[in-house]
């Protein structure tokens, strides 16, 4: 469990210092003003959205370190920034996160999901609230 809250520190620590550095960059920007991406996936959870899951997510995607910028964005607290834009997906749950891929060069998000769930867990509310925009970067 001490592991568990050391790596969830430490995400958030880099979360914080990522996003001031990358807001000058306009990631929050670029994603309200619907950069084009190449796929949008919508998920439906009954249930719990785990953080774990959405690790397991970016995981599997065999990200570049150097070119791919990975984040965690509360889409029910961001949706109506998506008002009309090619990623606007009706919510039919009371909570939805999307999870993303923005290529540093061009500003291409070459992954996008959205899942929307009926809550979700401790640890994903945690580290999305650490932000005050609901938009965490991951390193």
């Amino acid at each position: 469990m001490r592991i568990v809250l050391i790596i969830i520190a430490v995400l958030i620590a880099a979360g914080v210092v990522s996003y001031f550095l990358l807001k000058k960059k306009g990631l929050i920007d670029l994603v309200a003003n619907r950069v084009k991406a190449q796929k949008v996936d919508v998920a439906t959870v009954d249930g719990e959205c785990r953080f774990d899951d959405c690790m397991i997510w970016f995981k599997e995607l065999k990200l570049n370190k150097g070119t791919d910028i990975p984040f965690i964005m509360d889409y029910t607290k961001n949706k109506e920034m998506f008002a009309g834009g090619e990623f606007n997906t009706p919510i039919t749950k009371p909570s939805a996160v999307m999870l993303g891929v923005l290529k540093e060069k061009g500003g291409e998000m070459s992954h996008i999901q959205i899942i929307q769930c009926d809550k979700l867990d401790d640890k994903l509310v945690e580290v999305l609230h650490s932000s005050k925009d609901g938009l965490i970067v991951l390193d």
